[in-house]
């Protein structure tokens, strides 16, 4: 809805030559109808303006990007990196596991073959500080192009 209508500001701007409309209209258009309050899907009360939680978490993400971008950049790419790296340790970890358990005897009892999961933190760690850095950098070269 917000990009088409000003996509018809646009194009009724440029053909009618009375009414012209600057890019800085067209932003300024497009802003207000992405921040005006969307109407509920039904009338459950979920909170103060009748948002749901999901909603109330995305919005204060974003409120946090503006205010303390590199902050919540770098946090949320060490979230990503780290979580990421122990979900991949543990899936091949599980599938070299089960390959193993496959080529065994038979007659061995299942639990006797079973081992803990090693995870290698050090690793994940390492991953999510190299996601920190990369973020950072990223920032300051989107911001220079």
């Amino acid at each position: 809805q917000p990009i088409h209508t000003a996509i018809s500001l646009w194009r009724n701007g440029t053909r009618n030559n009375n009414a012209t409309i600057t890019r800085q209209q067209l932003q300024l258009q497009f802003q207000s109808t992405l921040t005006r309050p969307s109407m509920p899907m039904n009338n459950t009360n979920k909170g103060p303006n009748n948002e749901n939680a999901l909603m109330r978490v995305w919005r204060s993400y974003n409120k946090a990007l503006t205010t303390r971008p590199l902050l919540v950049k770098g946090t949320v790419a060490c979230v990503i990196f780290f979580s990421s790296d122990v979900v991949t340790q543990r899936y091949f970890t599980f599938t070299a596991e089960s390959s193993k358990k496959k080529t065994t005897a038979s007659s061995h009892n299942a639990a006797t073959n079973a081992t803990a999961i090693d995870i290698d933190y050090k690793r994940a760690a390492s991953g999510a500080a190299f996601g920190w850095v990369g973020t950072v950098w990223l920032h300051y070269w989107w911001n220079f192009l």
